[in-house]
């Protein structure tokens, strides 16, 4: 319940309302204001004042403040030299290196000359000023959210389910939970993206049984593919041996859907066939299928008497574009994926958009807003022909924009720099996907990349920072590099766990004095130990000010962090983030990439967030305005602290919208 609790405060930004009576009265009132100031100058969040009355109600000001709190991360030990930055811009680089060896000697040297474990290595010995100051608050705070306890798991459920993209890593340990508490409610529920079943599918196998087992299983999957798919995972998952149990359920499963369907999808491909026979085997099919349309089907697999899909599609392809493009657009989902490969072998460029616009009700309008991604700038014959498709899928939508006059309120993000990832979004999570792009206030005069970790074992976590400069020179800071330039700074290399690292990017000095274009910022786990595997580690952007530099600041300051995330991917290299100096803008990237292949390949997606809005107002009838004051909605990235404003993230950009009438 805990880990719920925090994976809802962190990805969907909600604080679960402790159950009671409603009491009303000043006194709650007072309470539910004073918890929201602190929890403003504290942590960077706040509560909309709808909220704040229902807390007030409760009385549950206190418990609110102690849990949210609880929740925020800390950074529980100091760098190598605790009064950085001061410390080591003043240090003359001889000493900083000699403590650089002695440091790496007493740990791994230690090791490999005798052999013994080494859990802590030699620090120097630096000047710790008293931390007494807390730096000013530079960024705008976060809008929190209320949730009553009762339902809650079917709506989280709900929500993450019919979102057809792939889910987070907290966004299933969110769904794992939710499944725990499962009831018939749940059946109805299906899955809109089909490798979203796998972690759903694995947890009613592992906690269910008998017919609650294959009620909720037929419940989740859409089709007998579905089945095939998540019978695939689960079987290597469990090293290719399951329970009698298991396998009857599977199969059992299997035989809820229709004989036609279950041919169906035998066959789709040379390919898939061999998952479903691996599926068939090592479920022992042969034995626990009762239906003989079943059996035969399986028969007729495994004596090569069925033809796949793309064979068909293949063979009509050769005698007439025309007529494969009819066969193709009976499955509008591989009619997209199949796009590029139709046009180049001859169906006309006309037809196929006139078939994929007139299947648009039943396409993804995630897919279809991450082909525009790709393909803007790069192939603009692509890039015209799924925007077109797109244009049609906006106009079946049914939204609260629909004819009204909206305002664009940007808060401290950039929408022409931001840019919407749905299957490529960074499988850390957080409540701001990767791809958006902060606007760094003019107050800040110095961004820093920090982490934290511990385990049991000596783990080492390193920060590196690679500079792009206009004469394409790469500035790199790191341990195995520079520990400083003219604008970058680096804490020092620690080797054991309970450490910190910062590096400190003055952001004038950036674009003055090293012609920066941008900064690429990475972390590693240089002990080679997956971030999954370690007990903790953290890490984060955060805005500093002048008075940062003063040795008496608290060099963290939660209510400052753009972003930060526990990390939980089996990587061992993130590219965190970028830095455009220039511009002034952060970019959340979280992406699996090592040295400077984000900082080289990285280009700001040319569909960005802002012609993806222009596209839906114009869609859907509404009128952009210059004014909140003029506009009937407001909309923004984050919860809306008012009753005009609308929330594009908690509505996953309309992507998820049902479908309406007609424009």
């Amino acid at each position: 319940m805990e880990q719920f609790r925090n994976n809802l405060f962190s990805d969907l930004r909600l604080v679960i309302l402790p159950p009671g009576e409603d009491h009303p009265d000043d006194a709650g009132l007072q309470e539910a204001v004073t918890m929201n100031e602190n929890l403003r100058a504290e942590t960077g969040y706040v509560f909309q004042p709808q909220d704040l009355i229902r807390i007030a109600a409760r009385h549950a000001a206190g418990q609110i403040y102690t849990e949210i709190k609880a929740m925020i991360p800390k950074v529980k030990a100091a760098p190598m030299y605790p009064d950085f930055p001061s410390q080591v811009m003043a240090m003359d680089e001889a000493v900083f290196r000699f403590h650089q060896m002695v440091h790496y000697f007493s740990t791994y040297g230690l090791e490999d000359l005798f052999g013994v474990e080494v859990r802590e290595g030699w620090l120097p010995d630096s000047t710790e000023t008293p931390k007494t100051e807390t730096d000013e608050t530079l960024l705008e705070a976060k809008v929190l959210s209320l949730a009553e306890e009762d339902g809650l798991y079917r709506k989280v459920y709900e929500q993450l389910l019919m979102r057809r993209e792939r889910m987070t890593i907290p966004e299933k340990e969110l769904v794992e939970e939710c499944v725990r508490h499962a009831d018939d409610s749940f059946l109805s529920v299906k899955a809109a993206f089909k490798e979203n079943l796998i972690p759903v599918f694995r947890i009613i196998m592992e906690q269910t049984k008998g017919p609650q087992r294959i009620r909720m299983l037929k419940g989740i999957c859409q089709n007998s593919g579905d089945v095939f798919k998540c019978a695939k995972n689960y079987i290597r998952m469990h090293h290719y041996h399951l329970h009698t149990s298991e396998k009857r359920a599977i199969v059992q499963t299997l035989e809820q859907f229709s004989p036609a369907d279950f041919r169906d999808n035998l066959m789709q491909s040379n390919r898939k066939r061999e998952d479903v026979l691996m599926v068939l085997q090592f479920t022992d099919s042969s034995l626990y299928f009762r239906s003989p349309d079943h059996l035969q089907a399986v028969s007729e697999l495994r004596d090569d008497l069925l033809r796949s899909w793309e064979s068909r599609l293949k063979s009509i392809l050769k005698a007439s574009p025309a007529e494969a493009l009819e066969f193709a657009a009976r499955r509008p989902g591989e009619l997209v994926r199949k796009t590029r490969w139709l046009l180049k072998n001859g169906v006309d460029r006309e037809q196929l958009q006139a078939r994929l616009t007139a299947n648009a009700d039943v396409l993804s309008t995630q897919t279809l807003v991450r082909l525009c991604n790709v393909f803007k700038g790069q192939d603009d014959q692509l890039f015209e022909l799924f925007a077109a498709v797109l244009k049609t899928k906006m106009k079946q939508m049914k939204t609260p924009l629909d004819g009204k006059r909206i305002y664009v309120d940007e808060e401290q993000y950039s929408f022409d720099a931001s840019y919407i990832e749905t299957n490529e979004k960074s499988a850390e999570g957080g409540y701001i996907r990767s791809g958006m792009a902060f606007r760094i206030p003019a107050e800040v005069h110095t961004l820093r990349f920090f982490t934290y970790w511990n385990d049991k074992e000596r783990i080492d976590i390193d920060l590196h920072g690679f500079a792009l400069t206009e004469e394409g020179k790469i500035i790199h800071i790191g341990w195995n590099d520079l520990f400083r330039s003219n604008a970058m700074v680096h804490s020092g290399d620690v080797t054991h766990s309970n450490a910190a690292e910062y590096i400190d990017i003055n952001l004038q000095k950036a674009v003055e004095e090293e012609k920066a274009v941008r900064i690429c910022l990475n972390i590693n786990s240089f002990t080679g130990c997956p971030f999954a595997d370690i007990e903790e580690v953290r890490t984060g952007l955060l805005a500093v000010s002048k008075t940062g530099l003063k040795t008496n600041v608290k060099l963290y300051n939660p209510a400052n962090c753009f972003f930060s995330h526990e990390l939980r991917t089996r990587a061992r290299w993130l590219a965190y983030g970028i830095v455009d100096p220039r511009n002034r803008l952060l970019i959340l990237l979280g992406r699996e990439k090592g040295d400077l292949d984000a900082a080289e390949t990285y280009r700001p997606y040319a569909f960005s967030l802002n012609d993806y809005l222009a596209m839906l107002c114009a869609a859907r009838g509404a009128v952009l305005t210059d004014a909140a004051e003029t506009a009937d909605l407001v909309v923004k990235l984050g919860h809306p602290a008012a009753d005009n404003e609308i929330s594009l993230l908690d509505e996953n950009f309309f992507m998820d919208a049902p479908a309406g009438e007609q424009a």
